[in-house]
């Protein structure tokens, strides 16, 4: 690489999530005070969204949010509330409630937004995608334990619609289901079914991984079909593509994603995301803007590998900076913990999964949940979670918890 970019000096943010939030600690841990950094969000609060499945069933919300605001005091990040309507490349200007703000690079962190209608009518169930959504899930299901009758089961279907670009937490969802209505006394009154129009579960992470996920399913007794895909949803039943329906009293279904961010003059695909170049996550034909997470064209939205592709663009603003070569590229590389409840079951390994590491592991009253103390506590101190080391704090994490639990 030539001589560094001595004259990147401002970073802007553009995205308050998982993504911007992994690079500006990265940022912060490598260049400390030789860059400024400036986050934009459209909300003063961090969400951590892998663990949204859990206020189905209790958890209050407040355990899986951050205060921007304090998080921004504590980490030298000027912070702004508002919405980005535009980026100029050539000025390096973004403008946003009637505001200007100049960069010298900018990410654009900036998520996906849930398709309101993705399939005729499938506006009515209950999307996987914010609080509000899964707090109504759990009063619906509250409601349904109430009146629960062995003699005329509750039909609770999980949809995994055309088009969805991460199934996991919909498969999650369902095992969670399951084991809370075991816990709750009243399985027996529910009939859970998943239909996926993926050709095999979690089609992202492999045909290992999908195997041992049909037996999960099936072990807590749902009854789980591949590649049947949705094209309209009616009053009580979803009609499939080859003509036959599935009843529901229940419907819970996975989004489908689009991007979320300003588009004019950016290189964007047909859904808005944008188009990016693989190893550091770099706008194509643009300089000095990087495409991070759910609103990059990479065709999974996950939190893992979101975490993986700020890192990747942080690090290659990093390097510029300093006048190195980057240290790693974006590695597509899936990790993921289902919680059952009663057992985790842990998978990871590179793209096509084809060498995955999967695991089950018994979690008892642990859980994956107990875990969650690790992000808030990364931020607090400063640390970025994974910055490119990829599974060296994925594995001290999953060492401990074994540990604890062989101990009960």
């Amino acid at each position: 690489m030539s001589g560094g970019s001595s004259d990147i000096r401002r970073v802007v943010i553009v995205g308050g999530g998982l993504a911007g939030l992994e690079a500006a600690l990265y940022l912060g841990t490598v260049l400390g005070d030789d860059v400024s950094i400036t986050m934009i969000s459209n909300r003063d609060r961090f969400v951590y969204r892998p663990f949204l499945t859990y206020l189905a069933f209790g958890l209050s919300p407040d355990r899986i949010e951050i205060d921007l605001e304090e998080f921004a005091t504590q980490h030298g990040i000027r912070l702004h509330v508002g919405t980005v309507e535009s980026v100029d490349p050539q000025r390096r200007i973004v403008e946003f409630n009637g505001h200007s703000l100049a960069y010298d690079a900018l990410i654009l962190a900036t998520g996906a937004r849930s398709v309101e209608e993705p399939i005729p009518g499938l506006r009515g169930g209950h999307t996987i995608w914010d609080r509000a959504d899964m707090l109504r899930l759990r009063e619906r299901l509250t409601e349904e334990v109430e009146r629960a009758s062995p003699e005329r089961p509750t039909r609770v279907l999980f949809l995994v619609p055309p088009g969805n670009a991460w199934s996991g937490p919909v498969y999650e969802l369902a095992v969670m289901t399951a084991s809370w209505l075991a816990e709750q006394g009243v399985r027996a009154a529910f009939d859970l079914q998943l239909i996926t129009a993926e050709h095999r579960h979690v089609e992202a992470m492999g045909e290992k991984v999908g195997e041992r996920v049909a037996d999960s399913l099936a072990f807590h007794g749902i009854h789980a079909q591949t590649g049947r895909e949705a094209i309209r949803v009616e009053p009580g039943h979803v009609v499939f593509e080859e003509g036959t329906d599935a009843g529901f009293d229940i419907l819970i279904n996975g989004a489908v994603y689009a991007g979320a961010g300003p588009v004019e003059g950016l290189p964007v695909d047909e859904e808005g995301f944008y188009r990016t170049r693989m190893e550091n996550r770099e706008l194509q034909s643009i300089d000095r803007i990087y495409a991070v997470g759910d609103g990059s064209d990479f065709p999974v939205k996950q939190g893992f590998l979101a975490l993986l592709q700020a890192d990747a663009a942080a690090e290659h603003i990093a390097a510029r900076i300093l006048g190195r070569d980057p240290q790693f590229t974006f590695t597509a590389t899936l990790f993921w913990l289902m919680d059952e409840f009663d057992q985790v079951l842990f998978a990871r390994g590179e793209r096509d999964m084809v060498s995955a590491d999967v695991d089950n592991f018994a979690a008892g009253k642990l859980r994956r949940l107990e875990t969650m103390g690790y992000l808030p506590r990364q931020q607090r101190l400063g640390n970025p979670l994974y910055s490119g080391l990829l599974w060296k704090g994925t594995d001290i994490g999953l060492s401990l918890i074994k540990n604890l639990e062989s101990d009960r």
